[in-house]
């Protein structure tokens, strides 16, 4: 007698769960192909927007580059002059300023072709490179 009252028991507690599973106000989950859409639209996002970062600071840091440029010819013009007068230091410095420029260019165009966890990298190395020609730029006019 106690064996079927627990299977009675055991029953009734089943179809509750079983009743109480079956909620007709669930809304519909979606398909599987809605899922998948879903995920590539978002995924399609996301790539969008990192694409849409990578140009703008590509164009904000070549525009950095740019103007550094600018200023650099004007003082690599000043050092040439010395360094045809025969100023040893002029010259040196002249070098030391050509190779730093190579560098930053080097950087940004390394920029341009990172994707992904290099592009963090990529854009700290440019900025670092940058900040080095710029410090050169100053001991250069300090010198002059």
């Amino acid at each position: 007698m106690k064996k079927i009252l627990i299977l009675a028991l055991t029953l009734v507690v089943a179809a509750c769960w079983a009743v109480a599973g079956c909620d007709s106000n669930d809304e519909p989950k979606g398909t599987v192909e809605q899922v998948t859409k879903q995920a590539k639209a978002t995924v399609q996002s996301a790539v969008e927007l990192a694409r849409k970062k990578k140009a703008e600071w590509t164009a904000a840091l070549d525009a950095q580059v740019q103007e550094l440029k600018q200023q650099g010819d004007e003082l690599m013009a000043k050092v040439k002059q010395q360094a045809q007068a025969g100023q040893a230091k002029a010259g040196e410095l002249l070098a030391e300023l050509q190779k730093k420029q190579a560098l930053v260019q080097e950087k940004l165009a390394q920029l341009k072709a990172a994707s992904g966890d290099g592009l963090a990298k990529a854009k700290q190395e440019l900025q670092e490179a940058m900040a080095a020609l710029k410090k050169a730029y100053a001991q250069a006019k300090d010198a002059l």
